[in-house]
């Protein structure tokens, strides 16, 4: 929004959905708003790299959205996650 808080994500997911329904009915039409998610499951900043591989073995998500203090400041995906652990040992 107009502070800089997180207010939805749109996934792969969301525009596939969006683009199937738009080829049955031949038509795009609304913005980003009208399909992204708005009830989203984020990190924290500050949340250790066990709580947050915990995290994604617990959810079916591939990417979180990464808060400090309400505000977006970046996005952790499996991927990254992986390849810390396997930096870091």
């Amino acid at each position: 929004d107009d502070t800089g808080a997180l207010i939805g994500v749109i996934t792969q997911k969301d525009c596939f959905r969006s683009a199937l329904n738009a080829s049955y009915y031949r038509q795009w039409r609304g913005s980003v708003k009208d399909y992204m998610m708005t009830e989203i499951e984020t990190l924290d900043a500050t949340t250790d790299f066990v709580t947050a591989a915990q995290t994604f073995l617990d959810k079916p998500y591939r990417a979180y959205p990464v808060l400090r203090d309400g505000e977006l400041v970046g996005v952790l995906r499996r991927t990254d996650l992986l390849a810390a652990f396997l930096h870091f040992g």
